[in-house]
């Protein structure tokens, strides 16, 4: 039953934009997390760098690049420390990412619904994860 209702696309969903010979423009993600990127962000660093093809707009409280390991196809699109317009910031994007770090995941649904794009959520264990649920200091 979930392979059924998995592969249902809705009517009014954008298409997913493909960069190739025939597509207009390199797919634009727009990428929410609380702070991009952490020190123990090497991995998420190496796989963006790894998608030149693909350009991140950046949402995000604190971003920051590892030292000797930049990501030039990722930009602050927008500090979200303040009240925006979250809805027209995504709308020229073709997919809205989150990683689950608190309340910013909550925004990015409300703004890929808004404009109905296609929205993923992603949760990244191990140390990071770990680190924050045991540190008091660090709010989510």
């Amino acid at each position: 039953m979930l392979g059924a209702t998995a592969n249902r696309v809705p009517a009014n969903s954008k298409p997913l934009a493909r960069t190739n010979e025939t597509c207009q423009h390199p797919m634009k993600v727009a990428l929410f997390t609380k702070a991009f990127l952490e020190p123990t962000h090497v991995a998420i660093a190496q796989v963006l760098r790894g998608l030149p093809e693909i350009q991140f707009e950046v949402f995000t409280k604190l971003f920051s690049e590892l030292p000797g390991l930049p990501v030039p196809n990722a930009k602050l699109a927008a500090a979200c420390r303040q009240k925006i317009n979250l809805d027209a910031a995504v709308s020229e994007c073709d997919l809205v990412h989150a990683i689950y770090d608190g309340p910013i995941a909550f925004r990015a649904f409300e703004a890929a619904r808004a404009c109905r794009l296609p929205f993923l959520l992603s949760f990244h264990g191990g140390y990071d994860t770990n680190a924050k649920i045991w540190k008091p200091n660090i709010v989510l």
